[in-house]
């Protein structure tokens, strides 16, 4: 069962300003996520992150967590490598 995609605030504004071919990719990447939110092919565990995961676009990090319950899949933001983990 597909997971429902919402995006915060913070991770709506980040998308807008990406370039379209990269926003693309974002969102076919959050596409799979919402396949399998767990996939440690697409995504790891954040050991800080109190059950938030990451997932790896090019030099980008979605930083998301999976609501098992409610069957939805929270994209929290959508951050450069190097400012993804300071955030948290």
């Amino acid at each position: 069962m597909i997971y429902r995609v919402s995006l915060s605030a913070q991770a709506r504004k980040a998308l807008v300003r990406l370039d379209r071919p990269t926003r693309d990719r974002i969102v076919k990447r959050l596409k799979e996520l919402a396949e399998e939110p767990g996939d440690t092919r697409l995504s790891k565990i954040l050991t800080l992150g109190d059950g938030k995961r990451s997932s790896r676009v090019g030099g980008l990090r979605i930083i998301f967590r999976a609501d098992h319950d409610r069957r939805e899949l929270i994209v929290l933001t959508v951050v450069p490598r190097g400012r993804a983990y300071r955030e948290l």
